[in-house]
């Protein structure tokens, strides 16, 4: 009796100090539901569903792949299992020919344990460039900036903000130029601006008339923007004559000639003012973060604001609130292909 015991205590040993008994791999799964923002499902074959939240579609016939070589697609109601995945860090791709889609992200893996997850395909990008120092220029506040940071950043957005003196010609440029790194053609973005502006021009930090290149004119945002990655942008301007941007009268026509919608807070041949009040806010900021803020300007209640659901709703308050002879200010816009994108998600 005490030999064999001594013999399995033995075989066990050996079997430890090999390993063998480590040799099987833990494993787990991954389950999850895809969506997509619905105005791009119309390539994709979908289907409603109400655990999907609003502004979402979910994806069929997605293929989910796995780095460990797994793969599957999402049923009708965007949802797949893989099981069997090696514990630890998974890479998953997503890939979508008919929306020319490849997405990748990262899970962690526990064994015995089916890892949830949401993945929801595209997101809100803001660049936010707000000046309130000019170093030339008169100050204006810079209230309008803050605001608007403060509001988009609440979300899970990805929110870029230059303020002041950073608001170089040069900068800007490179924080575009990291901007397009990490856009996808699914995504939206939205580029807002406050300060000094005139014909045809937004003027940055360091304009003058001596300085005219510290300006972006309407040739250099037509070349930010024909850079980007996605064709879901919005420029929205709160800034004197900012309707002369796109209005063809200035000799370069460069914004007038392209699809990018544009909400600019005037007319070419008007100011944009402040209230004295309420931290010096635009006029055409305040109602705009207010159609955002109570979900007015959200008019068929279905989760996504669109740039032509704010540019209404701002509309008709500024007819209201600045239509005098001395203050008037008329909001214009863009969008000749009727494209409407979204600027907002809740």
């Amino acid at each position: 009796m005490l030999r064999r015991n001594t013999v399995l205590f033995l075989f066990l040993a050996s079997l430890l100090l090999s390993g063998c008994l480590f040799r099987e791999t833990r494993v787990g799964s991954i389950a999850g539901t895809i969506v997509i923002r619905e105005e791009l499902a119309d390539a994709v074959e979908i289907n409603s569903h109400p655990a999907i939240p609003k502004g979402y579609v979910p994806l069929k016939d997605a293929t989910v792949t796995t780095k460990s070589g797994r793969s599957t697609k999402t049923n009708q109601n965007g949802y797949f299992l893989i099981d069997r995945i090696p514990e630890g860090r998974e890479e998953v791709t997503v890939t979508v020919p008919q929306l020319d889609l490849v997405k990748r992200f990262e899970v962690d893996v526990y064994p015995g344990v089916v890892n949830t997850i949401f993945y929801p395909v595209g997101k809100g990008y803001y660049i936010i460039i707000g000046i309130g120092k000019y170093l030339h220029l008169a100050d204006l506040n810079s209230a309008d900036a803050n605001a608007v940071e403060a509001f988009f950043a609440s979300s899970p957005n990805v929110v870029k903000t230059i303020r002041d003196e950073d608001a170089t010609r040069a900068n800007i440029e490179e924080q575009f130029a990291e901007l397009k790194k990490m856009l996808s053609p699914e995504d939206f973005l939205v580029i807002y601006f406050s300060g000094h502006g005139h014909q045809g021009l937004l003027a940055l930090y360091g304009y003058s008339e001596e300085n005219r290149e510290e300006a972006l004119y309407e040739s250099d945002l037509k070349e930010l923007l024909s850079q980007m990655p996605t064709e879901n942008i919005t420029l929205i301007v709160d800034a004197c004559n900012s309707g002369s941007l796109f209005d063809g009268t200035v000799q370069t026509r460069a914004l007038k000639e392209t699809n990018y919608v544009i909400l600019a807070s005037s007319q070419p041949d008007q100011n944009s003012y402040q209230y004295a009040d309420d931290g010096g806010l635009g006029y055409f900021t305040k109602h705009f973060l207010l159609g955002l803020l109570n979900r007015r300007a959200d008019y068929n209640k279905d989760g996504s604001i669109t740039s032509k659901e704010i540019f209404t709703y701002v509309y008709g308050e500024l007819t209201y609130y600045a239509s005098s002879t001395e203050y008037a200010q008329t909001p214009t816009y863009h969008d000749p292909l009727d494209r409407e994108p979204v600027i907002y998600r809740y």
